[in-house]
């Protein structure tokens, strides 16, 4: 929340910020990092968060912990329809997508891709592409 305006998309609070603030994540990066950094966020935030979504509403262990949190944060009775309803969407929107018509183990051989080719990029380095976080970083690391 800002101002009391609720903003779901990390690019645009990074805009926001860096308008309001002078927040400036990304100085000194050339073109080829910045279209580096823009390849990771859309990598993450499109493909790996799709695989996320799965497994919280699909895998049989996030779908244990998602109905255990709901339950936790709602009126018991009510966290099994509730649920159902978000598992329903989310399977629609995943398949409408791509991702859910592919059986779990090729899902998960996704997912496991994205991580690896983060972690072989990264070796050693805490941040994508400078010693400190750039915009980038926001989506991959949150």
């Amino acid at each position: 929340m800002l101002d009391g305006e609720r903003i779901g998309d990390s690019e645009l609070i990074s805009e926001l910020l860096t308008e309001r603030y002078a927040v400036k994540l990304d100085d000194g990066l050339t073109p080829a990092q910045l279209a580096l950094g823009h390849t990771w966020r859309r990598t993450f935030e499109e493909h790996f968060h799709q695989v996320l979504e799965w497994e919280l509403f699909f895998h049989p262990a996030g779908a244990a912990w998602m109905r255990a949190s709901l339950a936790s944060q709602i009126p018991s009775v009510l966290a099994p329809p509730v649920f159902f309803l978000m598992r329903t969407q989310f399977g629609k929107q995943l398949y409408a997508r791509g991702i859910a018509r592919h059986a779990p183990n090729v899902i998960a051989r996704k997912g496991r891709a994205d991580l690896d080719a983060l972690a072989a990029f990264l070796g050693e380095r805490p941040f994508l592409l400078k010693e400190r976080p750039v915009s980038a970083d926001t989506a991959v690391f949150g």
